[in-house]
Parts: C-alpha cells; sequence; structure tokens
C-alpha cells in the first residue's frame, strides 16, 4: 500500500510538472533521456513508445492519476514492463526518463515488480 501511494504522488507530481512545464520552461532543450533513438530502438522500446503516443491526448486531459489506470494502452505498458525478461534498469530508465507517459509506466511497472525491494536499496540516500 506504502509503493502505490509513492507512486501516486510521484505521478501527481509529474502531471503538474508535464502541465505546467511549457509555461516555465523552453521546450527547445535537448533531451536528456536514456530511451534509445528510433533506429536503435528494440521492439519492447518500440511497442512502448507507440502506446504512448495513443496514450498523450488522453493523459494531457486526464485530471486524475486513477484515469491512466483505466487506459488499457497504460495498462499493457505496465504489463511489459513488469515481466521479469525486462531488466530492473531497463525500467528504470523508463521510471526516470524525460517522457511523461512513460515515466509514469515505468512507475507503475517498478510498483508491480518483485525485484522493486532491490531498486529501494540501491536508490536510498
Amino acid at each position: 500500500m506504502e509503493a502505490l501511494i509513492i507512486v501516486l504522488t510521484i505521478f501527481v507530481v509529474a502531471l503538474a510538472w508535464h502541465r505546467w512545464s511549457p509555461k516555465f520552461f523552453n521546450k527547445d532543450v535537448p533531451s536528456r533521456s536514456a530511451a534509445p533513438v528510433p533506429s536503435q530502438r528494440n521492439p519492447l522500446s518500440s511497442r512502448l513508445h507507440e502506446l504512448a503516443e495513443t496514450m498523450d491526448p488522453a493523459v494531457s486531459a486526464s485530471a486524475r492519476p486513477r484515469e491512466l489506470a483505466d487506459l488499457p494502452e497504460f495498462n499493457e505498458a505496465v504489463r511489459l514492463l513488469q515481466d521479469e525478461s525486462v531488466p530492473l534498469e531497463t525500467v528504470t530508465q523508463y521510471a526516470l526518463g524525460d517522457n511523461f507517459v512513460l515515466s509514469c509506466v515505468g512507475l507503475s511497472a517498478l510498483a508491480g515488480r518483485p525485484d522493486r525491494a532491490r531498486w529501494v536499496a540501491e536508490h536510498r540516500h
């Protein structure tokens, strides 16, 4: 339950950042995202980016974090990253990346992964 509260809190902050950051920051700054460039994408990355593109309008229009969980595309993306064959480092890159939608997916996937305790232990300050 605590992990869900933390993920939802992070989501709300990220949603607010996503909605209001264009007013305060120049969007022409190059991205620092660790996500692969399109020519180097693997099938997982390609599918996640496709899902993110289809979710973007719904996410921008959403008023509550729970609305994301109602999107079939969001749940599919979370399931893809929760797969045990996906390295924890990959999930972390999405969770901490610059793409708002994929960051939310990564955080939700991380909360549902059995190896999340290892990630928490590695990232405690």
